[in-house]
């Protein structure tokens, strides 16, 4: 019986596994309806695959911090905090040869980047659900406010 349970949960796994690849090269507006699916293992594929895409949709994954399944509202999270490390920092470029010596310095206490994370943790009640998502919100409007950064194409803030 437990072998047959653990089976099925493999299973699962690589299902999971698959639609989030699929949804990597769909259309935004598939993906975009996917994240609303009756479908819990949808909306948990298409939360995860809107970070990995790097889709600015900040409304949509906020809403999806008050789905009913925690793995769909972790997605979420996940997603919501690689769009928040790209909005501080972008994407890690490699360092362009230097055209002299460069000079050496004594060394600075490396500063470590982190990116946002206002949650909700996988155990949260919906008063802390609530909570998380008005962080989000406020903390993205802010970013929205200070930058003129381009959006991906049918994106919301």
């Amino acid at each position: 019986m437990l072998q047959r349970r653990l089976e099925q949960a493999q299973k699962e796994e690589q299902q999971l596994l698959d639609r989030i690849k699929e949804l990597m090269t769909v259309s935004e507006d598939e993906l975009r309806a996917a994240l609303t699916s009756e479908q819990a293992g949808e909306r948990f594929a298409a939360a995860y695959a809107v970070g990995e895409r790097e889709l600015v949709w900040t409304k949509d994954l906020i809403e999806r911090l008050n789905d009913q399944r925690t793995a769909v509202r972790q997605a979420a999270r996940r997603s919501l905090m690689i769009l928040s490390y790209l909005a501080l920092y972008g994407k890690d470029k490699e360092l362009e040869p230097a055209s002299t010596p460069p000079v050496i310095e004594k060394p600075a206490k490396p500063m470590v980047k982190r990116p946002v994370d206002f949650g909700p943790v996988p155990a949260a009640d919906k008063a802390t659900r609530a909570t998380a998502m008005r962080k989000w919100t406020a903390w993205w409007a802010e970013r929205d406010g200070e930058s003129n950064s381009v959006k991906s194409p049918g994106s919301s803030k």
